[in-house]
């Protein structure tokens, strides 16, 4: 079993998860605790960790398997489709970007609902390889929430809070936490997608602007919200004009004017990922809770 321990104080928002053997680490947002004991069933991991403010748990495992010959793109890919296979139904596993590898050779990754379980869930799957004695050591990184515990905005929020920031570096392991919540005026930073309290006031404005959307209208703009936060951009990243021109256009495209009018008011106030993210879901919220949805219909912040 691989040694995993979780750097910084019980309590933190951010810590640091490090294999000292391999100089493998990643950062948990989201109050990250370590699980008193792993449960002795499948699939195994060596470490879980459960978020105190995000209704999530990761689970850790570190192999050292042999290369069998294999290329290690081909490799990475065989290890997550065997993982996934006994997971799910029909997963789709994709090659990891060079960008989000952190210095490991290869890489795959798939998002799938859990096949067998009471209530909806979905699992990531993050798998990274890199050389050891005997073949490659295999990093699998899991992270399963329940659908009805995080939307899709959500999720995308805390994936970019850890999937680019993955380090594995045996001569120079990390042993400090990276910068990954720069300053923002919509959202807090937190591996939960947590309005300011300007943002939260401008939410409740756009509830009462945004005016009566059909189902078919809401459906449109909850795609359009979705697909502009789901990227690999870590919270830092900058945007740049043309980005927010792009998605000024999508929206504008997509929703009847007085709704977009109503959720673009700001956007150009938007300066990183983690405020694009905030953004739309201050806009998700006012559409889910605008002035036309009885009681009943209204979502929760």
């Amino acid at each position: 079993m691989a040694d995993l321990e979780l750097l910084g104080a019980s309590g933190d928002e951010t810590r640091l998860l490090v294999e000292r053997t391999t100089g493998y680490s990643v950062p948990l947002s989201g109050k990250p605790e370590l699980a008193a004991g792993v449960p002795d069933t499948l699939p195994r991991y060596d470490a879980i960790v459960a978020l105190r403010d995000v209704k999530a748990e990761h689970g850790f495992r570190l192999d050292d398997v042999p290369a069998a010959g294999m290329e290690p793109g081909a490799l990475a890919k065989a290890l997550a489709q065997a993982y996934a296979m006994n997971r799910a139904d029909a997963p789709r596993i994709k090659p990891l970007p060079e960008k989000l590898r952190g210095g490991a050779t290869a890489g795959a990754h798939a998002v799938y609902p859990v096949a067998g379980v009471p209530d909806p869930t979905m699992e990531h799957l993050f798998l990274l390889l890199r050389p050891s004695p005997s073949g490659f050591y295999a990093a699998y990184h899991t992270t399963r929430f329940r659908t009805e515990d995080l939307n899709h905005i959500q999720w995308a929020h805390l994936r970019s809070t850890f999937l680019p920031f993955h380090h594995w570096d045996p001569a120079s392991p990390r042993t400090s936490i990276p910068v990954i919540f720069p300053p923002s005026t919509f959202a807090r930073p937190s591996g939960h997608l947590v309005l300011t309290d300007e943002a939260w006031q401008e939410a409740q404005d756009k509830a009462a602007e945004i005016g009566p959307l059909t189902d078919e209208q809401t459906s449109k703009l909850a795609t359009a919200l979705r697909e502009i936060v789901q990227t690999d951009d870590p919270p830092t990243f900058e945007l740049f004009p043309v980005m927010l021109d792009l998605h000024t256009r999508r929206i504008a495209q997509t929703g009847p004017t007085r709704a977009a009018e109503a959720m673009l008011k700001n956007l150009a106030r938007c300066k990183n990922a983690l405020d694009l993210r905030g953004w739309a879901w201050q806009c998700a919220w006012a559409i889910g809770n605008r002035d036309d949805r009885g009681p009943e219909q209204r979502t929760t912040n």
